[in-house]
């Protein structure tokens, strides 16, 4: 948007035909609701504390900070329309299948081959010919979300519920609850390699949300796997300026991953105005974004069953802690 606001003309290529649930994405931290706010988008699920569940036993605490629940699929949605609005050419149900450099060339999923000035690379987790992602160093997770209608859940809090490999989260926003979950494969495999029996085996060992769970399997989840936690690009080609997840990779459960889309969208729009080169852009951006990676090595450690067990019950005598653990963020909004 501000690119094409700044006089270029500017195509959006959008893989999907119409609104679908991402993987990722509902919880957005502060930065991220500063950033929509500043396009006039409101995000009025407000979500002011935290509770982080393993097995039976719950921490609680206040954030220190208001995030925010919204649907991604609205979100996604209002993003496009108001890309539109400014100027921006989007092709929606065109998919970008491989990127050419020298000379820069992006080849569609129609057939069409493009010979833009600039690629703004905005993939998502998903890979690319010619433009993989690499590992970080959490890898090979998986990411699963549904939703359902809410069942009556509190709608100002973020729930955690940790597991041997990784985590779910539950939240609500727009009248639904959401179930996200990132884990490892060899955790998925323990679950017997479905939602349904991932769920079961929670709701076995978790009691007090086996309601919700009961009622989130009979959803049908968005899938996405490889995911690349802890990701963060460098060695940028000449004309490709990476943004969002193309950019840092962070832990979904951190909440921030849609905050360093707008964050590095911002930092690319104003190098393309600037004429800035993208290998400019590459170090700012690596530099901005370095703390993924240690962030990444921490929820590596998180993942162990001991650590969880031993995490909620220090946050459960000492809620604080938990709020303290929140304060992590280094505004990745700018």
């Amino acid at each position: 948007m501000r690119v094409a606001r700044g006089g270029a003309r500017v195509t959006l290529a959008e893989r999907a035909p119409g609104p679908r649930e991402g993987a990722c994405g509902d919880c957005l931290g502060p930065a991220a609701r500063r950033h929509l706010a500043d396009l006039g988008i409101p995000t009025d699920d407000a979500l002011f504390r935290v509770r982080l569940w393993r097995g039976g036993k719950r921490a609680e605490a206040r954030l220190p900070f208001v995030a925010a629940a919204v649907p991604r699929r609205d979100l996604d949605v209002r993003l496009l329309d108001l890309a539109a609005d400014a100027g921006v050419r989007v092709r929606r149900g065109v998919a970008a299948v491989a990127l050419e450099t020298a000379p820069l060339r992006v080849r569609l999923a129609n057939g069409e081959v493009c010979a833009p000035g600039a690629v703004v690379l905005a993939t998502g987790k998903h890979d690319l010919r010619g433009a993989p992602l690499r590992w970080g160093p959490l890898e090979g997770y998986v990411g699963l979300k549904a939703a359902v209608p809410d069942p009556g859940l509190a709608a100002d809090a973020v729930e955690l519920l940790l597991f041997e490999g990784g985590y779910l989260g539950c939240l609500v926003a727009g009248g639904r609850a959401t179930f996200s979950a990132a884990l490892s494969a060899a955790a998925l495999r323990r679950g017997g390699g479905s939602w349904r029996g991932l769920l079961a085996a929670l709701a076995e060992a978790s009691p007090p949300w086996r309601a919700r769970l009961e009622m989130a399997a009979a959803a049908r989840p968005a899938a996405v796997a490889g995911l690349p936690y802890g990701f963060v690009a460098d060695g940028v080609r000449e004309g490709v300026f990476p943004v969002g997840d193309r950019a840092a990779v962070v832990p979904s459960l951190m909440g921030e991953g849609v905050g360093i889309a707008f964050a590095s969208g911002r930092m690319a729009a104003d190098a393309l105005l600037a004429g800035r080169s993208a290998a400019d852009y590459g170090r700012a951006a690596a530099a901005a974004f370095g703390w993924v990676r240690p962030l990444a090595w921490a929820a590596r450690g998180l993942s162990g069953g001991p650590v969880q067990a031993l995490a909620v019950a220090a946050a459960a005598r000492a809620p604080g802690l938990l709020t303290a653990a929140a304060r992590w963020r280094l505004d990745p909004g700018g």
